[in-house]
Parts: structure tokens; C-alpha cells; sequence
């Protein structure tokens, strides 16, 4: 898992949507900032990562709640696991579908998502970098504000988690 909700508005919680196909295929983990984008074929709205790209030309949906990687295994009677048995699939995507969330507080787990070696002050601003796929705390020209930083865990120098509290994004 990738982040921990800790708070949230009843509203800042979206249905999943489908991910954009690509080739290679977008990899969303958890607590990835999100944009929507609407499917110029079938109409329908999809998601895929937030690219600095974006910045100014796209709004962000929201953070992952759920991810496209890694889906759950259980061990069965014999040697050889089975995906899903017995085991409990919050946190991944349901059907291939991917729910973005804002306006709620989380902690982020650093699986690269979060730049260690940032100063990380709490009270100041925490960035996405899309082309680095990872928050920071340093404001660039095409990094995109997602909200507060409330707390962090620094284990050996490095920080490890951060608390956010995730801004509106609609």
C-alpha cells in the first residue's frame, strides 16, 4: 500500500474510471496524481498519471486511491499461488478501474513516490513532479501544488513517509 487515508471529505471520493490504453501501459500506484481525460473514440472519461506537461492545460482529478500494479496473492492448498484467493483486494483496482480523491489527509509511503532527500518543512507546500512521477518540495515551473505538508517520518536521514492534506481539486 501506498498511502493510508487518515481524513476525508465525503465528497473528495470518486468512482474508478478506466485507465487510458497505452503501449507501454501507464503504472498508477497509489496516491499517483491523476488527471481525467476524455476518450476521443467511445466519449467516455478516463484517467492517466499527471505529465508536467499538463501544467496549465489540465486540471488534476485527484490522487489514486487505487492501483494498477502488483495485484494481491494468497497461497493455496499446493505449491503454486493464486491471484485473489482468499484475500482481501481493497486498495486495487476493481475491474481495471482506477478512483482519484482530493480534499482528504493521507500518509504517503515512500515506495518512490516521495523525493527523500527534500528538506520537507511541515506548513509548506507539497508538489507532484509528473515527469519524476514523485512529490516533492520544490516548486518548478511545471510541478503542480497538491496541498500541505502536515508531518513526516525520517528514518536514517531519509524521509520515508508524509502526511498531506490534499487540497480541492474541483
Amino acid at each position: 500500500m501506498s498511502i493510508r487515508i487518515v481524513n476525508e471529505n465525503r465528497m473528495g471520493r470518486e468512482p474508478g474510471y478506466k485507465i487510458i490504453e497505452k503501449d507501454p501501459a501507464y503504472v498508477i500506484y497509489q496516491g499517483t496524481l491523476l488527471v481525467k481525460v476524455k476518450n476521443g473514440t467511445t466519449g467516455d472519461i478516463e484517467v492517466r498519471p499527471y505529465v508536467n506537461s499538463d501544467d496549465g492545460t489540465l486540471t488534476p482529478a485527484g490522487i489514486a486511491l487505487d492501483q494498477n500494479q502488483q495485484p494481491p496473492i494468497a497461497p493455496t492448498g499446493n505449491a503454486n499461488p493464486t491471484v485473489g484467493e482468499g484475500y482481501n483486494y481493497t486498495n486495487y483496482n476493481r475491474g481495471g478501474l482506477v478512483a482519484p480523491g482530493d480534499d482528504m489527509i493521507v500518509w504517503l509511503f515512500a515506495n518512490s513516490l516521495v523525493k527523500s532527500d527534500d528538506t520537507w518543512l511541515v506548513g509548506t507546500t507539497v508538489y507532484w513532479d509528473g515527469d519524476n512521477e514523485r512529490y516533492t518540495d520544490t516548486s518548478a515551473g511545471s510541478t503542480e501544488a497538491v496541498g500541505v505538508l502536515e508531518d513526516k517520518v525520517t528514518v536514517a536521514g531519509a524521509v520515508t513517509q508524509i502526511k498531506i492534506k490534499i487540497k480541492s481539486f474541483s
